[in-house]
């Protein structure tokens, strides 16, 4: 078999395979596993309370039961335990004064994914075991102790928790390392994905810049960039909307602890801060960390940073 794209969908998959007693030949146009997108984000396992735009919980409830078995399919994968890579403390929710949803909306909204929560026979797997989900609004006391309240006009604490992604990210390296049945192509870019007689019969054979690679029986497409352009040129169906971004990010590491919630400015274009030991924070923010965005099959090309932008984000 073969899986194309090896973040940490492509990894699972080439894992739980290879597990499985499949042969697994997978590709990717970096130089390591988890190179991306899965390595470099804020790790946010949700349950689905960012997402207050959408008060039918339609999304909420599509995210909820893989968030609550994140830890145990993790740990599974990469063999030991991810609790030193999660987060400390709760999430805190704060609304920014220009948030697409009010104060009093998000909290009702915020309820009812708790209720949601709360219902789920899966709910102590999460990072952190969930016993009591429902949401603390912040007093106007702490508001003012902890944020400027000229933007943040109100504050929830919810029990979602981030991992680490650089950790976690280090733990499927090696775990793809050690599997025997899985083969890595890195540094190979595949361009495309052709059978035998005509588009999808097999065998299949991928098509690379070094040249074409198979036969295979099945093909997984697990890619960022160039999963849409490769589905659509094999006459697969494509999801009704889909959107790319490329954003900017830092990771921070600190010589002594660092008392900064972890907290989530929302609801709209804001930014994140995560705390995961105290020493290591992630932080981004939008618009200034935006660098490109599209809705076009293929995805945009990153825009070079003027030295004004680089000033400002530094």
């Amino acid at each position: 078999m073969a899986v194309l794209g090896a973040g940490i969908m492509g990894a699972s998959t080439a894992l739980f395979l290879a597990r499985r007693g499949a042969r697994v030949t997978l590709f990717d146009r970096a130089v390591t596993v988890l190179a991306g997108a899965s390595r470099s984000n804020e790790g946010k396992i949700h349950l689905g309370y960012l997402y207050a735009a959408d008060p039918s919980l339609d999304t909420a409830r599509r995210l909820l039961p893989g968030g609550l078995a994140f830890k145990a399919l993790t740990e599974e994968l990469v063999g030991c335990a991810i609790d030193p890579a999660v987060s400390r403390d709760d999430d805190l929710y704060v609304l920014h004064r220009a948030s697409v949803v009010g104060a009093d909306d998000a909290g009702r909204y915020y309820e009812a994914v708790s209720g949601l929560v709360e219902q789920h026979a899966e709910r102590a797997g999460y990072l952190s075991p969930i016993r009591d989900a429902r949401p603390r609004r912040l007093s106007q006391r702490e508001l003012d102790a902890g944020f400027d309240t000229a933007a943040i006009v109100a504050g929830f604490r919810v029990p979602e928790r981030s991992v680490a992604t650089e950790w976690v990210a280090d733990r499927f390296a090696a775990a793809i390392d050690a599997e025997p049945r899985i083969d890595c192509r890195l540094r190979t870019t595949v361009t495309g994905v052709r059978g035998a007689v005509g588009r999808l019969v097999r065998p299949l054979h991928v098509e690379t810049d070094g040249g074409v690679e198979g036969p295979f029986d099945a093909v997984v497409n697990a890619l960022w960039d160039g999963r849409l352009a490769l589905d659509a040129s094999l006459g697969l169906p494509l999801p009704k909307t889909w959107s790319h971004r490329f954003r900017l990010s830092a990771f921070v590491s600190t010589t002594r602890d660092v008392e900064v919630p972890s907290a989530v400015v929302a609801t709209g274009p804001f930014g994140d801060v995560k705390n995961y030991t105290g020493r290591d924070l992630y932080l981004s923010w939008y618009p200034t960390g935006l660098v490109a965005e599209g809705n076009a099959i293929a995805a945009p090309v990153p825009r070079a940073l003027g030295e004004d932008e680089r000033a400002r984000l530094l």
